[in-house]
């Protein structure tokens, strides 16, 4: 039974209560083991590393780093590996601000 949209005289009837009086204890036993407690499952939360690395799954992420690696023949490897530094840890800093707005957009 569906109790949310049948009527309420339906549902009085079929768990033969009355509206003043409700459930007995034994009933409320018996419903419980029937069907389980009235609880919704706790969905899974990501680990902050996990949250972390899907912020690299990021389009305009993906692009910036194959920018960077093309350019790699035209600037020399010197100023080539302080640029992939230099994006790396703008990349830490985004993904960490990111992973921070959803932590706090999920609390809400």
């Amino acid at each position: 039974m569906n109790a949310y949209n049948v009527e309420r005289s339906k549902v009085l009837d079929e768990l033969k209560v009355t509206q003043e009086k409700g459930l007995t204890d034994e009933q409320v036993a018996s419903l419980k083991e029937e069907y389980g407690e009235n609880k919704l499952e706790e969905k899974k939360h990501k680990s902050f590393m996990a949250k972390f690395f899907d912020q690299f799954k990021d389009v305009m992420i993906i692009i910036l780093l194959v920018a960077v690696l093309f350019a790699m023949p035209e600037i020399g490897i010197a100023f080539f590996i302080r640029l992939l530094i230099t994006y790396f840890i703008f990349l830490m800093i985004e993904t960490t601000i990111g992973v921070q707005i959803t932590k706090n957009g999920a609390k809400k």
